[in-house]
């Protein structure tokens, strides 16, 4: 085996390329086609990437309404449009720390522990997602809540299958 000089390969004299065909193609050959080959896969990852980029993420308040209607079935106030609002694209702000304050029943954990968590794991922006309350209780009671939605709610068992 020798080295090139100018691109540091191996080579093996007994090497040989050979397309689908079976045809034998020269080093020279192979290495435009993969020369063509990687270009072409970057620019596949730079168009998945673009998409990624460019897809529409679902508004918290909507996906809510749309999924859990008996949780959300009041019109929102100006709170819970600001909770939409940050939330939109929390998932791409990685360490954002919100803090909600605002009156008992307003909706607060329906909106940030329950339909977030949901959308988040359901559109796959979170590998984990950490349920923190006041006591293990209150956390674990919105774990439960989250799990009915995902065995009970059948729009949710529609729309995503695979979960």
């Amino acid at each position: 085996m020798t080295k090139t000089g100018d691109d540091n390969r191996t080579q093996d004299p007994n090497l040989r390329f050979s397309s689908d065909e079976g045809e034998d193609l020269s080093e020279e050959r192979w290495a435009s086609l993969s020369g063509v080959f990687h270009k072409a896969m970057s620019k596949a990852a730079e168009s998945i990437k673009q998409q990624d980029e460019n897809r529409i993420v679902p508004s918290l308040l909507e996906w809510g309404r749309r999924f859990l209607p008996e949780h959300l079935s009041l019109p929102p106030s100006k709170m819970h449009r600001w909770i939409d609002e940050r939330f939109q694209y929390l998932h791409q702000e990685r360490g954002t720390k919100i803090n909600i304050l605002g009156p008992r029943g307003a909706a607060k954990s329906t909106l940030a522990s329950l339909a977030y968590p949901l959308v988040a794991a359901l559109e796959e922006w979170e590998p984990y997602i950490w349920i923190v309350s006041d006591t293990s209780d209150q956390a674990q009671t919105h774990l439960n809540n989250i799990k009915t939605e995902l065995t009970d709610n059948q729009q949710i068992k529609d729309e995503y299958p695979d979960v």
